[in-house]
């Protein structure tokens, strides 16, 4: 599958914009990676700004057609770890920058362009411990 990246630039002498299209695969993006993804400004309590969010969507979607993947946030507020569900990440297997929370209740369907670039793979106890979090959420357990 191929996808578009359009870049626009604008000219300070107010000329037309110019379009470049950069042409290449997408790349592959897989349950239990961490991307950097860009939501734009947020909107009341919805996430907002570039940050890491965990795929939770099944690989057979992931690998589809379909051009959005479901996520959920990160963020560096520790105290969000009280919240029932949610999950601590350690900076070390997450490789970013400060201890994570994996916000649970918060899920999203983002367009596969959103998402920058792969950060890293948890661990599968880290997963399923997202899993039962969302699952607590959803009212399935």
């Amino acid at each position: 599958m191929k996808y578009i990246m359009t870049i626009i630039i604008k000219n300070l002498n107010q000329f037309p914009k110019l379009v470049l299209k950069v042409y290449g695969k997408q790349p592959k993006m897989m349950r239990g990676e961490i991307w950097w993804a860009d939501f734009g400004l947020p909107d009341g309590s919805e996430v907002g700004y570039r940050r890491p969010v965990l795929i939770v969507q099944d690989d057979a979607f992931n690998e589809s057609r379909i051009r959005t993947i479901v996520v959920l946030p990160l963020t560096t507020n520790l105290h969000m770890e009280c919240a029932p569900g949610n999950v601590l990440v350690t900076k070390k297997e997450a490789k970013l920058a400060e201890d994570s929370v994996i916000i649970v209740a918060q899920f999203y369907a983002l367009d596969k362009q959103k998402l920058i670039e792969r950060i890293s793979k948890i661990k599968k106890e880290t997963m399923e411990k997202a899993e039962n979090g969302m699952m607590l959420v959803l009212g399935i357990k």
